[in-house]
């Protein structure tokens, strides 16, 4: 990637975190910092009931404008991860 090509911190309205829940406590840090930059967050606690976890995520990486995958490396190879 050609570091003018990447997203200036300034364009980023909104940001959506997919992560394990067992790194919840991380997330939630990370969105709180975030949120504190004046960044819209979209995070797994969103999901509505009933909408299948694939299809939030796909809703959630279209509507955002950067997606973070927080991965611990214990749980790098979680099936989640490697779809």
């Amino acid at each position: 990637m050609n570091p003018s090509d990447a997203i200036q911190p300034s364009a980023v309205r909104e940001a959506f975190i997919s992560y394990n829940s067992k790194d919840r406590a991380s997330a939630t840090k990370l969105a709180a910092a975030l949120r504190d930059a004046g960044i819209v967050v979209i995070n797994n606690d969103e999901m509505p009931v009933g909408q299948g976890i694939p299809n939030f995520i796909e809703d959630a990486i279209n509507s955002a404008d950067v997606t973070i995958l927080l991965v611990v490396e214990k749980r790098f190879f979680s099936g989640w991860v490697a779809k």
